[in-house]
């Protein structure tokens, strides 16, 4: 008996002492500290270096995001055609199976790039589901030469998931995004890095501008590490502490402007500027995107709860998942500091109207822990059936407030949303509206709601099914079943009948 007593305390103590490492442990991952140096390139996550042809910076910087992302998730290394991105960027082209404006390199008679781009345009319009080629596909040429000829379409090599945001300023938030995401896209001032040594040093490539205010960003890179301890005496002009970003830069091969440091105190880490990391797939996971926004979605609301969205199903389809866009969870709509939040998602079938939702059943339900401001995708567990014609609804309810993405025709913004088709919450109103008839003077606003379908071939039943209804299938059964049932009825009574006939017979032998 003692000795099972013994036993048993050496048990208890072994436990706890084993127990208490592991929770100290588990609070010490959850207070880990960001490291003080982190390059990716010692991770293999950044794409080689690349000739941006033109003022066209914001093409190659974003690209490398992407790049890396790939790395990042596996997929291998990419060599993405930079102009068939721009050619996107600057059309915003159809939705998938409507015929691509213009052909090849041309928008509008003129090469697209001399019409300008948007640096905003570039992750949002991806968003509308283009597909990304390889570099052999849609080449780069030199200005002045020949448009080479090629064929535009929505199927890629690479796609994107979605893209996240921080402001330039948040440098723990652009941490954690480079080490979760890979290289980060980010705007520069770099004007005067090449007329003074004031600005750059060569020797150590390492920049930094004082912030004096009243500048614009003439340029675009990479982010793809840091240094807490880099020496401040590394610049030409000494900033107030030790610290700098490493950029990977789109002026060329090996040279004093391949990778460079930028100080953290430069002036185009403020708030004026976001940073941008991409999410990818190598796969395409739908046939359509049902949507109203038109990849630009400049102005947010804050203190969304809830956002829905009618659509009409062009097809048999399975719904594969959604696209939303929480931009953070502040009451001012510019701060992109997120607390996170839970999404739940809800598919319906009819028509949204306002508070409906509350007496009828989804047809799928689930729920996303939405941790980076941004838009991205939520991919489906279960197949959602659809069928062509049917009216449903997309319900997405956070259970905390979020500043909400939104996007109207402006600065060539191809929303197309109607009334009765968009319908924001927000909390200090406690009901519904409509986004397009409450910004009368935005045109065609709406919420960033995407649905993902893939195309599927129905069965007999479904077929049946779609002709004459569940009540109809029912009726029919129940119809079969009783005409069955009269036919066997009457077939006992015959052979009932025959039987009797045959005893009579008998008994009459």
């Amino acid at each position: 008996m003692k000795r099972k007593i013994i036993l048993a305390m050496v048990l208890l103590i072994l436990t706890v002492s084993i127990w208490e490492p592991l929770n100290i442990s588990a609070e010490d991952n959850n207070d880990e500290k960001l490291p003080e140096r982190y390059d990716l390139r010692e991770l293999g996550h950044v794409s080689g270096l690349r000739v941006q042809r033109g003022p066209l910076c914001i093409l190659f910087a974003a690209t490398a995001a992407i790049e890396s992302n790939a790395m990042v998730k596996g997929y291998g290394e990419y060599d993405l055609a930079e102009f068939q991105i721009g050619y996107m960027a600057s059309n915003i082209v159809g939705d998938e199976n409507e015929a691509i404006a213009d052909e090849g390199y041309i928008r509008e008679s003129e090469v697209w790039y001399k019409i300008g781009l948007d640096v905003k345009n570039i992750f949002p319009v991806l968003m509308r589901g283009y597909g990304i080629v390889t570099e052999d596909k849609y080449p780069i040429f030199e200005i002045g030469d020949e448009a080479p000829e090629v064929e535009v379409s929505y199927d890629g090599d690479l796609y994107l998931d979605g893209y996240f945001c921080a402001s330039a300023d948040d440098s723990d938030q652009i941490k954690k995004y480079i080490m979760k995401y890979g290289a980060a896209f980010v705007q520069v001032f770099v004007a005067n890095w090449f007329r003074s040594d004031e600005f750059y040093n060569k020797e150590t490539k390492s920049a930094y501008m004082p912030a004096k205010g009243g500048y614009i960003f003439d340029h675009a890179a990479a982010l793809i590490g840091w240094d807490d301890n880099y020496s401040k005496y590394n610049f030409g002009t000494v900033p107030p502490g030790d610290g700098a970003w490493i950029i990977k830069n789109t002026w060329g091969v090996e040279g004093e402007y391949d990778y460079s440091y930028i100080s953290y105190y430069d002036q185009c880490f403020s708030d004026k500027a976001q940073v941008i990391v991409a999410s990818t797939n190598n796969k395409r996971m739908y046939d359509r995107i049902y949507q109203y926004d038109g990849g630009i979605g400049p102005y947010n609301i804050s203190g969304t709860t809830d956002v829905a969205m009618n659509f009409k199903a062009k097809a048999n389809e399975s719904l594969t998942g959604v696209r939303i866009k929480p931009m953070g969870s502040t009451t001012n709509p510019n701060d992109l500091k997120f607390e996170g939040a839970i999404a739940t998602i809800k598919i319906y079938k009819g028509h949204f109207v306002g508070d409906n939702s509350n007496t009828a059943n989804p047809i799928y339900t689930t729920e996303a822990k939405i941790e980076d401001p941004g838009y991205q995708t939520i991919y489906f567990d279960d197949e959602v059936k659809i069928h062509k014609g049917d009216d449903y609804y997309v319900l997405v309810t956070f259970d905390k407030t979020v500043t909400y993405g939104l996007d109207g025709e402006l600065g060539g913004s191809r929303a197309s949303a109607k009334p009765g088709e968009t319908y924001v919450k927000i909390e200090k109103e406690d009901s519904w509206f409509d986004a397009v008839k409450t910004y009368s003077g935005y045109p065609e606003c709406n919420a960033c709601i995407k649905v993902l379908a893939k195309t599927r071939e129905v069965t007999w039943y479904e077929q049946i099914v779609e002709e004459v209804g569940i009540g109809g299938v029912v009726a029919s059964i129940i119809g079969i079943l009783a005409i069955c049932t009269a036919v066997l009825t009457m077939v006992r009574r015959r052979r009932k009948s025959v039987l009797n006939s045959n005893i009579n017979d008998n008994e009459l032998v």
